[in-house]
């Protein structure tokens, strides 16, 4: 791994071991990207900062635990992890790999989520689950799905 690559996944387990909007904003660049299932993407920090909010909204008690973590040959750094909380009154976990890019800083200009998201959908279909996810904010519908597609 690359001192900045390595740095960066240093970071990332520190904000991981105890997350919260500010911590998160402070591993992007102005200009960053998020990319992830069912969602549209977030541009830009303001959005990010947004985004962070409603994600902590909708799941208070969110935390990961990082699995694993490598860095490609063209500096991309993945990091493999388990997603927990809880979501309208039940325990969901479920695992993902981020990929990010990041800029000559160590900030994430761009992350993309890979992850089945079974498990978080069932959580959604139950009237709790999307009474939560309304009250957080979130839009979901083809409209958004096929937004965030679009540009991948």
């Amino acid at each position: 791994m690359t001192a900045v690559a390595t740095s960066f996944v240093e970071r990332f387990q520190e904000v991981w071991s105890a997350p919260s909007v500010e911590h998160l904003d402070a591993l992007t660049n102005p200009d960053v990207c998020y990319v992830q299932p069912l969602l549209p993407d977030v541009r830009g920090r303001q959005a990010a900062t947004a985004y962070w909010g409603r994600v902590f909204t909708l799941i208070p008690d969110l935390h990961i635990e990082v699995v694993n973590s490598a860095v490609s040959a063209d500096d991309m750094v993945y990091i493999e992890f388990r997603i927990m909380g809880t979501f309208g009154g039940r325990t969901v976990t479920w695992p993902a790999v981020d990929r990010y890019e990041l800029d000559e800083l160590g900030r994430v200009r761009r992350r993309i989520l890979y992850c089945d998201s079974a498990q978080l959908v069932s959580a959604v279909l139950r009237p709790r689950g999307l009474l939560a996810l309304l009250r957080a904010g979130f839009r979901l519908g083809v409209a958004a799905v096929r937004s965030g597609w679009a540009r991948r």
